[in-house]
């Protein structure tokens, strides 16, 4: 007899007679918040796509509070702080909780390792000084490894015409 009268009910009555209402507005926020990431996910790869068939490369950076869209020509400098690095880019510093070596695999070959902490944008050194610091558009210096000196003027005299810079 049970079963014959909630065969008769609308299956949502019964879902209802489940359910405190406390319980659904629980359930009903988290598939709200789930469908908001998605249609954010969507915009980002949007955006990566777009910037792929222009040919400008961006990177997609996750914080706990944001997500940044960046252009690669932006970024002057990343620097390494154990599982943290530091992006310093021509308006802002951005700190993300991935390793340096992480980003060194997926900016590309105009990134360069220039010291264990560091990985300068080659397009935006402005020489080199010399105590064997990088000089930055963004005024900084960055320290470059003995052990790579050598190679890092080798690279930066390709990608530039390096000044020596004081």
């Amino acid at each position: 007899m049970r079963q014959h009268i909630l065969l008769k009910q609308k299956p949502v009555d019964h879902l209802l007679q489940l359910l405190n209402p406390n319980e659904l507005q629980s359930v009903l926020d988290r598939v709200i918040f789930k469908i908001a990431n998605q249609t954010e996910y969507q915009y980002l790869l949007d955006v990566l796509k777009k910037s792929i068939e222009k040919k400008e490369p961006k990177i997609v950076l996750k914080t706990t509070r944001k997500h940044y869209i960046l252009h690669t020509k932006d970024i002057i400098h990343l620097e390494a702080d154990g599982a943290y690095t530091s992006f310093y880019t021509t308006a802002q510093k951005i700190v993300v909780s991935k390793n340096l070596k992480h980003y060194q695999n997926i900016l590309g070959t105009s990134f360069i390792r220039c010291h264990q902490s560091h990985l300068i944008n080659s397009k935006h050194v402005l020489g080199i000084n010399k105590k064997g610091a990088l000089r930055l558009t963004n005024d900084e210096l960055i320290p470059v490894s003995v052990r790579n000196k050598t190679k890092i003027i080798k690279l930066i005299n390709g990608f530039n015409t390096l000044e020596k810079a004081s």
